[in-house]
């Protein structure tokens, strides 16, 4: 396949930030804990991972088991699809590009939330937590060659300033959405295009 335009999941294909916060504060409040505010959240999404998020907290992986047991039973059926999201894959996949999905998610988790929303079947690969160690451009290029070999990151299109810097670093075309969890000022400077919805990708690629 070769070609692939890669994907932040939060906040770029999927609408996700209300049941992340939520699940994120149940499970603080279960141990005890304060709730985190939803700025705070809206920052650490997509650039930190869970155990990033839980560091100073002392059951923190006891807290994170919780966490992932709480979202894949109920709290994942709170995301969406962005609208636009779907015509654009399949403008994609119709163009020949490879679509991969690079998260900070539980790989299950992703997985789960694909199927609920019902693209999955419209992404090639998807490289979630647990299948690359972090969100860095040697990670992701290395994981996505072992499924195939002539993969190239041609585009990456993500919300958050750490989307942007992978994808320059992999050499790539960087989009940034703002109709998710980033901003025009946290975004400016990293990314070549900015885009205010997914149907726009249609006139990029």
């Amino acid at each position: 396949m070769g070609r692939y335009v890669t994907f932040d999941l939060d906040g770029t294909l999927v609408d996700s930030i209300d049941g992340v916060a939520d699940c994120i504060n149940y499970v603080l409040e279960r141990y005890g804990y304060g709730r985190l505010g939803r700025e705070e959240l809206k920052k650490a999404i997509g650039v930190k991972s869970l155990d990033e998020v839980f560091s100073n907290i002392r059951e923190r992986d006891e807290i994170i088991g919780l966490y992932r047991s709480e979202y894949g039973r109920r709290f994942y059926k709170r995301v969406r699809e962005f609208p636009g999201v779907r015509e654009a894959l399949s403008y994609l996949k119709d163009k020949g590009y490879g679509v991969a999905v690079v998260t900070l998610k539980p790989q299950e988790l992703a997985l789960k939330v694909l199927d609920y929303v019902g693209i999955r079947g419209l992404v090639d690969w998807v490289l979630g937590w647990g299948v690359i160690k972090a969100k860095e451009a040697g990670e992701v290029l290395r994981r996505l060659r072992e499924l195939d070999p002539d993969a190239e990151v041609v585009a990456y299109v993500g919300d958050k300033w750490k989307d942007m810097e992978v994808g320059r670093r992999l050499g790539a075309r960087t989009i940034g959405v703002l109709y998710g969890l980033g901003s025009a000022e946290e975004l400016e400077g990293y990314a070549d295009h900015l885009i205010e919805s997914p149907y726009e990708l249609m006139s990029i690629l």
